[in-house]
């Protein structure tokens, strides 16, 4: 059974009530964060779900390794797979990685549209988008190859008026609840509008 979870609220209680759903969740390795603590918890809870033999997970978005070391720790028996289009970024990852034996995830340098089309029959339990938030919507079709029920969560769902705005997410995210016909399966918004939404893919959706 898949794991709701919707949660609004400042950030202390945010993390309080996550705490309740896993008392486990690891800190995040020491690099500069681009996502808060409630979020990293978050993500960590929703990738244990695919912590199993031959689980796929693609994260969009390498960062500072940061939000991959959380998915790696969270999903040790799952293959992951981070995209970045920084050199230097993957291989700062991939270093981190290593370093804290995190064998099962591997950086690789392309953009998430290209590729998208090297990979035509590649599928996946859950999808992380973190990326360009500009270009989000080349980012979406990846949606579609989900396994059912699998996970699609996005980071910077806020909307103009937020603490940290990303309007572009916001906008986009909300026409694909238009198009799925439903309510986000994953929304953890707190006291400064700062989102972070997803859906589990029902089958035959399609974004």
């Amino acid at each position: 059974m898949n794991l709701s979870m919707n949660l609004e609220g400042d950030a202390s209680y945010l993390y309080r009530e996550l705490g309740k759903l896993c008392a486990c969740i690891p800190q995040p390795p020491p690099v500069k964060l681009k996502m808060l603590g409630y979020q990293m918890a978050a993500l960590s809870i929703l990738a244990r779900q695919y912590n199993r033999a031959g689980s796929r997970i693609l994260e969009i978005g390498t960062g500072h390794g940061a939000s991959g070391y959380m998915l790696a720790k969270a999903a040790p028996l799952a293959k992951i797979i981070s995209l970045t289009v920084s050199s230097g970024e993957g291989a700062a990852a991939n270093e981190l990685w290593r370093k804290n034996n995190c064998s099962n995830i591997f950086a690789v340098v392309e953009s998430s549209w290209r590729y998208l089309s090297f990979t035509v029959a590649a599928t996946f339990d859950m999808v992380f988008v973190d990326g360009d938030h500009n270009a989000i919507g080349r980012d979406l079709p990846w949606f579609n190859r989900l396994a059912v029920e699998g996970l699609f969560v996005c980071h910077d769902y806020s909307p103009e008026s937020s603490r940290s705005p990303s309007p572009i997410v916001y906008a986009e995210l909300n026409r694909l609840a238009e198009r799925l016909g439903r309510p986000f399966d994953v929304s953890l918004i707190d006291d400064g509008k700062v989102g972070m939404v997803g859906f589990y893919r029902h089958e035959g959706e399609t974004a």
